[in-house]
């Protein structure tokens, strides 16, 4: 489909001229490609002879590339914006390369693309729903750590369109920070279990459930803010962040399930939401510096429900309204 640079309307093949804005027409052609409307711009010929100096490639149907077997020699390299699948093998014979980018236009990534290149040390990325529900729907052992092995840092954005950060998709991940759009409304189990590097992560304002071992063992997380939007924490969601202070449960929340704050060694204060009416087992263990839980007024929790799942030392107040 042929498009306007300026204003992305959809154009006659022989068009010289936009007739919505009036801009003279590129001889580019611009493509739409997925559910987003994506606009890319179609690859000119140099572009395409530099992708096939160093890839297979292959034009698919909606008019984007698949790029595959990669072999030759790369500096800091980007994935072009008209390459949306990146395939088997397409950059483990690729030598010299250290770091590699790639955008949103992305939508799959195969398992053998870079398992075996241990040139690259950073991949900076931007992950569609697509390409994170491409990495663990694969066969075998799936996580964005099997898919990069040999990484030293990770530098990941989600993308505003995503609705699910996928199970154990970052397990293991050597990135320090991460932001969960606005868009996304459940981090599943193990998302980010084992990052231990992960020191900051902000969370969107629509996420209702955290699934169980979300952020298991994360021990440079010394602060995390969940949204009123969270409705359900399920177990052992943050057992092993040992480096977590406070943490204040959303007043959504009903129940607090086992273990989740099993092994949280430094955590000092936590506030209890007004409807939490039911807590799991061991959801303090290992919590050897708890000092103090607050319960919200109206909470229906009771603190006899608390004193035995708490160091002795640990003092449990009602907050007035």
């Amino acid at each position: 489909m042929k498009r306007c640079a300026n204003c992305s309307e959809s154009l006659m093949e022989d068009a010289k001229f936009c007739h919505k804005c009036g801009e003279k027409v590129s001889e580019r052609v611009f493509l739409s490609f997925d559910d987003q409307k994506t606009i890319i711009a179609e690859p000119t010929r140099e572009e395409l002879i530099a992708l096939k100096d160093i890839f297979k490639a292959k034009k698919l149907s909606d008019g984007t590339y698949e790029i595959s077997d990669g072999a030759g020699s790369l500096n800091n390299y980007t994935v072009p914006s008209f390459v949306s699948r990146i395939g088997e093998n397409a950059f483990n014979e690729i030598e010299d390369i250290t770091e590699v980018t790639i955008g949103e236009n992305v939508k799959y990534i195969d398992a053998t693309a870079f398992d075996d290149n241990g040139y690259i040390d950073v991949v900076n990325i931007t992950l569609s729903q697509e390409a994170m529900d491409s990495i663990v729907a694969q066969e075998g052992e799936c996580g964005f750590d099997v898919f990069f092995p040999y990484l030293e840092k990770a530098n990941i954005k989600i993308s505003q369109t995503a609705k699910t950060i996928p199970e154990c998709i970052f397990a293991s991940c050597p990135i320090t920070e991460i932001e969960i759009p606005n868009s996304v409304t459940e981090i599943k189990m193990g998302a980010f279990g084992d990052c231990g590097e992960l020191g900051r992560v902000k969370i969107g304002n629509s996420v209702k459930i955290i699934g169980s071992n979300a952020f298991e063992s994360c021990e440079a997380l010394d602060k995390i803010v969940l949204p009123e939007s969270v409705e359900v924490i399920e177990s052992a969601a943050f057992a092993g962040c040992n480096s977590l202070i406070e943490f204040r449960i959303p007043s959504k929340v009903k129940v607090i399930n086992d273990g989740t704050f099993a092994e949280c060694s430094s955590l000092e204060t936590v506030y209890i939401g007004k409807n939490v009416e039911k807590i799991g087992n061991e959801i303090f263990d290992g919590c050897y510096d708890l000092s103090y839980i607050y319960l919200e007024a109206d909470t229906p929790l009771s603190k006899r429900e608390l004193v035995d799942l708490v160091p002795d030392f640990c003092e449990i107040e009602r907050l007035t309204k």
